[in-house]
């Protein structure tokens, strides 16, 4: 770490701190709760704006996440298990605002295949359990005990 250049040793830091990583949670639990918010038909125009302004909020909050950590480890990121399924929701996130901005922008509709590719969003929540360690091993412990509850 001490051989890395200036800036990439002050992303590591901040990547690597407690602060950063509550920081992330605490945004988590609120885009999840504003995915939770989503109903269909949407109620008025206002509440579309909010939706759509607080998830491309959550969006670029993600996304700047991602490339600070791009950033300071480059392709070791991608070693990590965890840091590849964040890239996927960014991604995945990223996806959904292009086709929301396609739709509103056109009279064009998302097929019901779109539409439900949307509740893969949710996945975000999943990212808490790389950060909370006590979740975290019991994730692990009921995901090596499944295979064995198909001898029973």
């Amino acid at each position: 770490l001490h051989r890395l250049p200036p800036t990439r040793h002050h992303l590591m830091q901040i990547v690597a701190s407690t602060r950063f990583e509550q920081v992330i949670i605490v945004c988590i639990v609120l885009n999840t709760m504003v995915l939770g918010l989503a109903v269909y038909p949407r109620p008025n125009d206002a509440y579309n704006w909010w939706l759509d302004t607080f998830n491309a909020l959550f969006a670029a909050v993600f996304n700047a996440e991602a490339v600070i950590k791009l950033a300071a480890m480059r392709c070791a990121y991608f070693k990590e298990g965890w840091n590849i399924f964040d890239f996927f929701c960014v991604l995945l996130s990223d996806l959904f605002i292009i086709i929301n901005a396609v739709e509103s922008s056109t009279d064009m509709e998302a097929g019901s295949f779109i539409n439900g590719l949307r509740i893969l969003r949710i996945v975000r929540l999943f990212r808490l359990v790389r950060m909370l360690k006590g979740l975290s091993q019991l994730t692990t412990a009921f995901m090596l005990s499944v295979p064995k509850l198909v001898n029973v």
